[in-house]
């Protein structure tokens, strides 16, 4: 919960409109059913299991996303390789360049 915190504090600094935390699977493929997204950051872990089904739907719908985790070994394991990937513990500075590199592509 705390580092979902500070991600959250790090996004709303960078001029991000924040949703979430979301901590469960599906609470997230609900919520980009409900809400137009831009961007997103993944915790691979999440309380009910992987993220990579959420990571999925994010492709399937060209959503720009970057997984944030202490564990990015999963991330290519999972046919993930080459994704952006943030790694725990981060710096705000961290956070604030990647949402500059993606908002400037869009």
């Amino acid at each position: 919960p705390f580092i979902g915190e500070d991600l959250t504090a790090c996004l709303e600094d960078a001029g991000c409109k924040v949703v979430g935390p979301i901590a469960r699977q599906q609470k997230a493929l609900e919520a980009l059913k409900n809400a137009k997204f831009d961007f997103a950051t993944l915790d691979v872990e999440l309380e009910d299991g992987l993220s990579f089904p959420v990571a999925r739907e994010l492709q399937r719908q060209d959503i720009d996303f970057v997984f944030v985790t202490g564990r990015p070994d999963l991330v290519g394991e999972r046919g993930f390789k080459g994704s952006e990937v943030l790694a725990k513990p981060f710096q705000p500075r961290d956070v604030s360049r990647i949402v500059n590199e993606y908002v400037s592509a869009a």
